[in-house]
């Protein structure tokens, strides 16, 4: 603002001294013929400054573009053998509209570096320390974090092992996020539904009535088993989600693998 300003000062003081002489003009055509052109300026100079102000800054600046060669592009963008991987129960489950949705395109698959001006961040980071010290801004916390998560999803995928990639993780804000997007993604309002097992978490309840979806509920047995028969024949053709959670909440209890495994190899197919 303060170079803005003084820049619209600089300029002020130039119309002032060429309008001096005109005071003495007689000639009222090249007076006239003067003023326009002065105006004329000042309107050219309130765009730039315009251009200046509130244009430049929506762009990326002296960012280096990724190339084919940059290992982070590869891992911000999906292949086409893992594209290929998205198409199957999933993409045959969703609702067309979702899957007709065009992925929200972040200036950081872009760019990564430089003089970053497109997402009114603090481009010249934190305060310093009273130490000075180069750590002070070690995590960048001026900066959004990277939407994709991926030196997350590493880290987690090299704990778990078993060939886990970072593109099989979801990471979520706590499970009522991924819960509320599943509800979303597969379940068509007032028509489709999900399956429940009570005594269970209880936003599997709230995230289907926010999203207008109907809850088929088998409960545990007393001893807080699965009821996997009463399940699938509870299920229809809209039953798009069973939820079952394990470690139970409330009851604590670790749901078998085989269990997992029944639902999974049965003839329900979500």
């Amino acid at each position: 603002e303060k170079r803005d300003k003084s820049l619209t000062q600089h300029i002020d003081s130039i119309i002032f001294h060429s309008l001096t002489p005109l005071r003495n003009n007689t000639d009222k055509k090249r007076r006239l013929d003067s003023i326009t052109a002065i105006v004329r300026f000042r309107i050219l100079w309130t765009l730039v400054v315009f251009w200046i102000v509130a244009v430049v800054p929506s762009f990326v600046v002296g960012g280096n573009k990724y190339s084919k060669n940059n290992p982070n592009k590869a891992k911000m963008s999906c292949s086409n053998e893992e594209k290929k991987d998205c198409c199957g129960v999933a993409a045959r489950l969703a609702r067309p509209n979702i899957l007709s949705l065009q992925p929200y395109r972040c200036a950081r698959d872009d760019y990564d570096s430089g003089i970053l001006l497109d997402a009114n961040e603090n481009a010249i980071g934190p305060t310093s320390l009273p130490t000075k010290s180069q750590d002070d801004n070690h995590l960048s916390l001026e900066r959004y974090p990277c939407p994709y998560q991926i030196p997350l999803k590493e880290l987690y995928a090299n704990y778990r092992g078993h060939g886990l990639q970072p593109r099989n993780i979801f990471v979520g804000v706590g499970s009522d996020e991924a819960i509320d997007l599943l509800i979303r993604i597969f379940c068509k309002p007032g028509v489709d539904n999900i399956l429940t097992t009570p005594p269970t978490y209880g936003m599997y309840k709230v995230c289907a009535n926010v999203n207008d979806v109907n809850i088929v509920n088998i409960p545990l047995t007393p001893d807080f088993d699965l009821q996997i028969p009463e399940m699938l024949t509870a299920a229809t053709e809209n039953t798009k989600l069973m939820f079952v959670c394990s470690p139970g909440n409330p009851t604590c209890k670790a749901i078998p693998l085989s269990d997992v495994e029944k639902l999974a190899q049965s003839s329900y197919k979500g």
